[in-house]
């Protein structure tokens, strides 16, 4: 009987199974964002994105106006990624405006570990916001390294070795990288330290000819050797101007190794001459654009510039102090009439700039123009 009850309740069961509809889950749809943004062409994204524009690169600013471009582009830069992450389109088009600089230095805002933006002071901070930068272009998302066209870090003393070896192999995978500014301070090491460094950490490389522009100080003129694409070359002083002389030289001995020179910016301490003329047209054949800082007068303009054959416009401005006004007008008089001579054999437009801020007056452009069938025009 048992036996009976037994297979009869399983028989039971199994009708009741038998007798049960099972339902398949239906699968759920993709929800595709197909309004808005998501959906514009290119060529209004183009559009609307122009209304959004980043600041231009100006190694000129100074440097609370720096701070202030570089916090507003960390604004942008959040905002961008943040409407990127919205859907596959956006995120195509917005890669390359998300990252296109590598900018770390002192006194500039970061995104901090807990979404709260935060300020770099320190030399380890500056480290290690240079290292986190450069390892998202290059590890994290390497497609963002094609996108980097300008690099302006602040480089201590805090594990310098390691941070230029990073930054050397990074700028190698930078392939469309067209300037290049380091601000480095690194007393504990002398000038022939510095340079067994720079040179252990882009030896490898042997070359980087993409860069167009370097912006260093005279202390890292060692880089030159490894930037023979530059057209455009800027010395900076660390603040000691009466006693760069041997720095000044050592970098215009390294600039030979830019054949391609076109525009040097100089500093001229109060008790340093400039090399001889010959010297000069020697060293840059191909020179187009000449800067000139000034402490003061005591030059002589007429014997250096007339052996420039191919220059086309000098800047002069002063640094620091300003000039008395006499020195200050022979200074200029004496550019003018070197480049009317050199005018009379290229037959070719000049152009000399004046900053002359330091005496409260704004920058003005003078122009020579070919042929001089008017006056010489002073522009403000």
């Amino acid at each position: 009987m048992k036996k009976r009850s037994t297979s009869s309740a399983n028989n039971t069961s199994k009708k009741v199974s038998k007798g049960r509809k099972t339902y398949k889950a239906a699968p759920s749809p993709e929800c595709e964002n197909i309004t808005g943004l998501a959906v514009f062409p290119d060529e209004l994204l183009l559009e609307i994105i122009s209304y959004y524009p980043d600041s231009e690169f100006d190694p000129d600013e100074e440097c609370s106006k720096q701070i202030e471009d570089a916090n507003a582009r960390l604004a942008r830069r959040e905002r961008l990624t943040a409407l990127s992450q919205t859907c596959r389109n956006l995120h195509r088009f917005l890669h390359p405006y998300v990252w296109s600089r590598i900018e770390v230095f002192g006194g500039m805002r970061v995104g901090g570990p807990t979404g709260t933006p935060t300020t770099l002071f320190g030399e380890d901070e500056l480290a290690v916001e240079l290292i986190r930068q450069l390892e998202i272009v290059t590890v994290r998302d390497p497609g963002l390294a094609g996108y980097i066209n300008v690099v302006n870090v602040a480089i201590k003393s805090h594990c310098i070795r390691r941070v230029l070896r990073e930054l050397a192999r990074c700028i190698a995978m930078f392939p469309n990288l067209h300037t290049l500014m380091i601000k480095m301070s690194n007393n504990a090491m002398t000038p022939l330290a510095l340079d067994l460094t720079i040179n252990s950490s882009f030896g490898p490389y042997e070359s980087f000819p993409q860069i167009r522009s370097i912006i260093i100080q005279q202390e890292c003129n060692a880089l030159l050797k490894y930037m023979s694409g530059a057209r455009y070359i800027r010395f900076e002083t660390s603040g000691a101007y009466y006693h760069m002389s041997d720095q000044q030289l050592r970098a215009l001995d390294f600039a030979t190794c830019v054949p391609l020179l076109e525009d040097l910016c100089v500093f001229l301490p109060s008790h340093m001459e400039l090399p001889t003329p010959p010297h000069v047209t020697h060293q840059f054949p191909k020179l187009r654009h000449l800067t000139l800082k000034f402490i003061d007068g005591g030059y002589d303009l007429h014997g250096v510039l007339e052996n420039c054959l191919h220059l086309k416009s000098v800047k002069v401005l002063i640094a620091e102090v300003p000039l008395d006004m006499e020195i200050w007008e022979k200074l200029v008089s004496a550019v003018k009439e070197t480049l009317l001579s050199l005018q009379e054999n290229d037959k070719e437009e000049k152009t000399i700039v004046l900053d002359e801020r330091q005496h409260g007056q704004p920058e003005s452009i003078i122009a020579l123009p070919w042929p001089p069938e008017f006056p010489l025009l002073a522009v403000h």
